[in-house]
């Protein structure tokens, strides 16, 4: 089994062959035993971790120490995946809640200039502070919250062009 994993900007290529287990290549000792539906013990080259999976109808995500990363699993032999990847390479880029919560902090403001991966907002959902990032550089057009705000799942947050 192969897939592309990617957090953020970065793409790491995961293989299993039975119990064995690569990252972009590199060979990984990998224990992995499902607590419940959500939760999975890992142990990783000796190091225990404990992931509790986060699934909202935006994203999925893994919980880790209290960090929650985003990522997306593509097969690469899929030609949906080979689509996708390419897909909203223009246009607007709608930023939107992951989760129900708070709006704490605005990091940027309309018409700034962002990077790819720069955060635009902090989110504090269920005691965690979760930072909205853009996934590829452009301009802020349009925030559409303010400080303090409760937001629902899904809902539109920023619109980067």
């Amino acid at each position: 089994m192969q897939r592309d994993i990617i957090v953020g900007e970065k793409t790491l290529r995961i293989e299993r062959n039975g119990d064995r287990w690569t990252v972009n290549g590199e060979p990984l000792g990998v224990d992995a035993q499902q607590i419940s539906a959500n939760e999975i013990s890992l142990l990783v080259d000796g190091r225990a971790y404990r992931c509790l999976l986060d699934r909202t109808p935006n994203d999925e995500a893994v919980v880790l120490n209290g960090k929650r990363y985003v990522f997306t699993v593509e097969d690469p032999r899929a030609l949906k995946s080979r689509r996708q990847r390419g897909a909203g390479a223009d246009g607007p880029l709608p930023i939107k809640s992951s989760m129900p919560g708070r709006v704490l902090r605005m990091l940027v403001a309309e018409g700034d200039e962002v990077a790819a991966g720069q955060g635009v907002m902090v989110v504090e959902a269920m005691k965690m502070q979760n930072e909205m990032k853009t996934t590829r550089a452009g301009r802020v057009r349009r925030i559409a919250v303010q400080e303090g705000d409760t937001v629902n799942a899904g809902q539109l947050l920023a619109i980067i062009e």
